[in-house]
Order: C-alpha cells, then structure tokens, then sequence
C-alpha cells in the first residue's frame, strides 16, 4: 500500500500547477488612498524615516509635537506620537489618545484624569502607557 506522500507525489506529476498572475509591483495600493488637492511635502519627524504630510497637516504636527514636549515626553516617543496621530486622522479613526484630551493631568508615569467620572474610571490616577493608546472615551474634550 502507498502512502500518502506518493499518491500527492504522483497527482502533482500528472497535473502542472496553475501559475499565479504577476505581481503588480508599482507599490500602489489603490488610487483612492491618496486624497484630491493635496500635495505632499517631506518633514523629518522620526529618526530614520521619511513620512510624508499633507501641507495641511505640517502645522497640526507641528503643534500636536508641541503639546507632547510640554507634557514631557520624550523626543522620540512625541515624534512616533505625532505620526500615529496623523495616521489615525488619515484612517478615519474615532478613537483619541489621553495626551489630546484637555483633562489630562500629571507627568509620564504619574498620569491623572481630571474628568475620570465621565470617563468611566474608577479613579483619577491612571495607567502610565494608558495615554499612548487609542480609545474611546465618554470623558474625552
């Protein structure tokens, strides 16, 4: 009695199998991602990339970057900061950071939430990656 290692062996021997279409490799995922009127100009927000924003959102980076660095984070985690928030708004995501919300009390890791009730927490004092995650919250302004 064969195994099933030769009757695999000896199908695929009778029948070629079917190629797969070409790669389209001009990098383009679809011609709607890119937004009507814009044009893009290059900023160096991140150490070692190159993103590329809108004219309209350099300003918006430019101050979102501002209120990172008065709240005290660091360079490298306001920049990233700064670049998933642009994506985020390019998405159409709902969701904020804490860092955006005008209740946001504190320091990196000694965060409070002055608007906690309305937010759902049970306390002021809040987790100190909490405000670098994307959420939903009733407390949010």
């Amino acid at each position: 009695m064969s195994g099933w290692a030769e009757k695999a062996r000896a199908y695929f021997e009778k029948s070629p199998p079917n190629p797969t279409d070409e790669t389209d490799e001009r990098g383009v995922l679809s011609v709607l991602s890119v937004p009507t009127g814009g044009h893009f100009q290059k900023i160096n927000v991140v150490a070692n990339a190159e993103p590329y924003y809108y004219k309209s959102e350099i300003k918006v980076t430019e101050a979102r970057l501002n209120r990172l660095f008065a709240l005290g984070l660091p360079d490298n985690i306001s920049s990233i900061t700064a670049s998933r928030l642009i994506e985020r708004d390019r998405e159409g995501d709902d969701r904020h950071l804490c860092l955006e919300c005008k209740h946001l009390r504190g320091w990196p890791d000694r965060w409070r939430c002055g608007n906690h009730r309305a937010a759902g927490l049970g306390e002021a004092a809040i987790p100190g990656e909490w405000p670098l995650l994307f959420q939903r919250c009733g407390g949010f302004q």
